[in-house]
């Protein structure tokens, strides 16, 4: 089950066997360079855990820490992994995806305890029919609201994968357009007050 990334890729990797879809095996997997990569795993905030067969110990863990030095060659993360994106916990993995890559752009992942998340060919057809990711998720996480409310988009929500064509090639993202006009920003003073400036002087 590739999950519906078969709408959006020509051509997709899956790795389902237990027994060799290891933390070692994920790992070298993250440096050979994907686009986007959706991961299943048990997680707390810090760590994914690979279970053998018949949820048997023994498949190792990959945790917060190693993901700097592994820097992932991906652009995109669909998480399927409890709590990786608690947002009330320091270094969770989420952000660690998020900012230890130098070609990640966004991680969609869970900041709460869930068992799988479901449905998700919605991410994937939208993206293929020229969604960008926000909306995706949008569209994804409208449908099971309910399921997973804890559900999390980091990152560049504006980009969209797909350029009319199906493809398995190096990172080719691009920004959505806008639609409509775009609107000039609009300048306002910041207060000069102790609770509400960024940089306040203190006296």
């Amino acid at each position: 089950n590739d999950h519906g990334m078969g709408s959006l890729y020509s051509d997709v990797t899956m790795y389902n066997d237990a027994n060799t879809t290891t933390a070692h095996h994920y790992k070298n997997e993250l440096r050979l360079g994907y686009e986007f990569v959706h991961v299943i795993a048990h997680s707390s905030p810090w760590v994914h855990t690979f279970f053998l067969q018949n949820d048997l110990p023994g498949g190792g863990s990959v945790f917060n820490f190693e993901l700097p030095p592994l820097e992932p060659n991906a652009a995109f993360y669909f998480l399927n992994a409890c709590m990786c994106a608690r947002y009330t916990e320091k270094d969770n993995l989420g952000n660690g995806y998020l900012f230890a890559g130098p070609w990640s752009q966004a991680v969609i992942a869970s900041a709460e305890l869930m068992y799988g998340v479901s449905s998700l060919s919605t991410v994937y057809n939208a993206l293929a029919h020229d969604s960008c990711i926000g909306d995706a998720f949008l569209k994804w996480h409208r449908s099971n609201y309910t399921s997973f409310l804890g559900t999390c988009l980091l990152g560049d929500p504006t980009l969209a994968l797909y350029d009319g064509r199906q493809y398995s090639a190096p990172p080719a993202w691009r920004h959505a357009p806008v639609a409509g006009p775009r609107l000039d920003w609009t300048e306002h003073v910041v207060d000069s007050s102790n609770f509400v400036n960024g940089n306040p002087a203190i006296g």
